[in-house]
């Protein structure tokens, strides 16, 4: 009688034992059927000779910052170490190199690539994040703490007397005398002299638009003559304010406002230095007292200022302060007095002690209403705003070098001015006195330290971090960051976004039952598992109104934090009762469903599950327990392993041939799973890591003969197998006859290498049969299988 072939399938679990089919298999372990034959598994080889670190294993990731260089990064006890690959696929001759351990020995550690630095965080509570760079040296994201409110102080308006200065430096013939009246003095000489006084310290009059000058020309009736008054920088060339000389009225004026807003920015932000030069065109004297400065409130009415801690090396910000509101207005303002002369026909007359409010001068007095000029208003005076506050210890040198001050304006929140501050410097001091200049300043982007995290991903420039303890269902987003650079500043997590590009975050659950286990990238998206359900988040800009465009895929979340991958342009996670996937919004399929029974009973998934992807082919580890799906032929088979693996991160590299699997197990070594280009690539590993491969056991399912009856129809009749043929190699193969499921042979022959054809006891007689192999090594092949299996019908039986 011919010989029928027996078909290699993959394994089923869905229907009872005696259901499943020959064409699939009831047994698949520790063997192939990717090619319609039978196979023992490949093996893995360590990447380093030794185990990496100590204590508890936390994870394992692959950093690429550029083509040419890449490390694997491995986090155990805290500690972070980066290993370098092998010289080849079969040495053992990696090296790995520790960096530090700034986390706890036990802690859930999560890491992403993000630009050309992979990110590595703890769920620790105030855990300070980490970062590897290119140069495989590790930063730390310093965690600086919210400032708090910042103190507000009103200033007051400052006389300076010119002869409290240093002594002046006269030109030009100028000369400068005692005018016998107290804090005034003369100046004459030839047109052209000068006299420059130097201020104490650059002054920034940036938002200063009027200058007061207690001063006085000669009046007409006594000879005239004009002088200007001039200010500059410390190296900068003169700038003109005024050219003062005599108005109508009784007398001389005495003071005047001088307009500063004609000046250069430049100059205006540093005056170091004030000149008065006779204009002629008579050489008579002039006098000069003071000066006064007098700031403009930058708006009207209630203003508000927050303060931040910046670290200048890496970027990092706090968040905001807590605002502190100031009330701008001229009410409680008290412009400062002074002693008043003026000149008049020759003679400087002493006019006692006058307030420098401007309305309280007369035309003849200001200098800028007899000579119908612009003059301010008392009502635009306002007292300058200093900002006080502590820097506590988790905001000062070096954890953070500046405090900045930020003004709510127009046209956003703007940056004021900046303190840097070394070691030991615990208070800060900022004053208020740029006015309107801040509107050119830098605009605030938000900042904000990154949260403790169980998942971490980087989709589209941004990171996404989820999982913290203390808010299991929150999902943080970062800041968006530009890729390219070598010395990127660290992503920011603010609290409120303020524009598109900002940081955010949301909560996914409304409550703490349902947490974030992982994230991911996938089609330009993000994925986020939960324990109870899958969501996709489609945009990952700061949501400024309305609600994020996040959609809930599946009612069925991530058992593990590691149970999850990206393969095949697919999302594939473990979850409790089997292995799904998704392709964005469409409906989740299961992929286990063919092994629903065996996923439950055998597999049996907990929080330690980890999945990987190489060459087409899904992996999923519990333990010591092994799945593999071939996307091929929809196959699936199970391993036993000699090692517990519990982290993993697979990768091609840019110019490399193979796809490659790496994990870390319970001991802190590092597999490298190394199926080789084929079956008999010599780079092909043949052990675990130093284990002997298990051998294999392979069963069909049933099969049942049909044939037609004398009346007609078809009909199951029983049979005999009469002989098996079984073509190997690599060793011997024992095959096994059985009726039902039981573990019973009904009888049993040891094929040796070759094309073999044995006989089996003619009497057990059955209407539907399976045949199960078992090989003792995992070089041994099964490359065809047939039997002869006649109806007992068609022997009289």
């Amino acid at each position: 009688m011919p010989l029928e072939e027996i078909p290699f399938g993959g394994l089923a679990a869905l229907e009872a034992d005696e259901k499943v089919p020959v064409n699939q298999a009831l047994d698949a372990t520790n063997c192939y059927v990717d090619d319609n034959s039978l196979r023992g598994r490949n093996g893995y080889r360590a990447a380093v000779a030794a185990s990496v670190g100590s204590g508890t294993v936390q994870g394992l990731w692959r950093y690429r910052p550029n083509g040419v260089s890449a490390r694997t990064v491995a986090v155990r006890g805290g500690g972070i170490s980066v290993v370098t690959d092998p010289t080849a696929e079969t040495n053992v001759d990696g090296v790995a190199t520790a960096l530090g351990t700034p986390f706890g020995s036990s802690a859930g550690i999560s890491a992403a690539q993000l630009g050309k630095y992979l990110y590595l965080a703890s769920d620790e509570t105030g855990g300070i994040w980490r970062r590897v760079n290119p140069a495989f040296g590790l930063e730390s994201i310093t965690t600086l703490p919210q400032p708090g409110a910042p103190t507000a102080s009103s200033g007051s308006l400052t006389l300076t007397l010119l002869s409290s200065l240093a002594a002046p430096t006269t030109a030009g013939g100028a000369v400068v005398a005692a005018s016998g009246i107290s804090d005034w003095s003369n100046i004459s000489g030839a047109v052209g002299g000068t006299v420059v006084y130097t201020l104490g310290a650059n002054q920034d009059w940036s938002a200063t638009k009027w200058l007061f000058v207690a001063c006085s020309p000669e009046t007409t009736s006594g000879g005239g003559g004009a002088f200007a008054i001039e200010v500059a920088t410390s190296g900068g060339s003169f700038e003109l304010l005024a050219v003062i000389g005599d108005t109508p009225g009784d007398g001389s004026p005495y003071a005047a406002y001088l307009s500063l807003q004609g000046l250069t920015s430049a100059t205006r932000a540093a005056v170091r230095r004030m000149r008065f030069r006779q204009v002629g065109p008579t050489t008579d004297p002039f006098s000069v007292s003071s000066f006064m400065p007098v700031p403009s409130a930058p708006a009207a009415g209630q203003v508000s200022y927050y303060v931040t801690f910046f670290n200048s090396t890496t970027g990092q910000e706090s968040v905001l302060s807590p605002n502190t509101d100031v009330v701008y207005s001229s009410d409680g303002v008290n412009p400062p007095t002074f002693h008043a002369a003026r000149w008049n026909y020759n003679s400087f007359l002493d006019q006692g002690v006058k307030s420098t409010n401007p309305d309280s001068f007369g035309s003849a007095d200001l200098w800028n209403k007899g000579a119908n000029l612009s003059s301010p208003s008392s009502s635009e005076f306002a007292a300058i705003q200093t900002f006080s506050g502590s820097i506590p210890t988790g905001a000062q040198f070096p954890a953070a070098d500046t405090v900045r001050l930020w003004r709510l304006t127009s046209e956003g929140l703007r940056l004021v001015t900046s303190q840097t501050y070394g070691v030991g410097v615990t208070t800060y001091s900022l004053t208020d006195n740029v006015g309107d200049a801040a509107l050119s300043h830098a605009l605030y982007k938000a900042g904000g330290t990154p949260p403790p995290c169980l998942a971490m991903a980087a989709v589209n420039g941004r990171l996404i971090a989820g999982g913290d303890p203390a808010n299991p269902s929150r999902v943080s987003i970062s800041s968006y960051l530009p890729f390219g650079k070598d010395a990127d500043p660290f992503p920011q997590f603010p609290a409120i976004p303020l524009i598109a590009a900002d940081g955010w975050s949301f909560d996914i659950a409304p409550t703490s039952s349902e947490g974030v286990l992982w994230c991911g990238r996938g089609d330009n998206a993000a994925y986020i598992l939960t324990n109870e359900a899958t969501y996709l988040l489609t945009n990952l800009d700061a949501p400024l109104t309305g609600t994020p465009p996040l959609y809930k895929v599946w009612e069925r979340g991530a058992i593990s934090r590691r149970g999850a991958c990206w393969a095949e342009e697919a999302l594939y996670w473990c979850a409790h009762d089997g292995i799904y996937m998704t392709q964005a919004r469409a409906s989740a399929e299961e992929l286990t469903k063919p092994i629903r029974r065996l996923f439950r009973s055998w597999f049996q998934p907990d929080a330690t599950v980890v999945m990987g992807y190489q060459d087409r082919k899904l992996y999923a580890i519990r333990g010591q327990n092994m799945l593999r799906f071939d996307f091929v032929t929809a196959t699936w088979t199970r391993h036993t392993l000699a090692h517990t693996l519990l982290h993993g991160d697979d990768w091609r590299d840019p110019t490399g041939i193979y796809q490659h699997l790496w994990f870390q197990d319970s001991a802190g070594n590092l597999y490298r799973w190394q199926p080789g280009l084929s079956p008999t690539d010599g780079n092909r590993a043949t052990s675990d890591g130093g284990t002997a491969i298990p051998a294999w056991t392979y069963s069909t399912g049933f099969s049942l003969r049909a044939i037609a009856s004398a009346s007609g129809g078809m009909g199951d009749v029983k049979t005999r197998v009469r002989s098996v043929f079984c073509d190997t190699a690599g060793g011997s193969v024992t095959a096994s006859l059985y009726k039902d499921a039981t573990a019973s042979p009904s009888g049993s022959k040891t094929f040796a290498v070759g094309e073999h054809q044995l006989p089996f006891a003619p009497e057990p007689t059955a209407y539907k049969w399976r045949l199960g192999l078992a090989a003792a090594s995992s070089a041994v092949s099964v490359r065809r299988l047939l039997w002869e299996r006649p109806p007992v019908s068609a022997e009289g039986g």
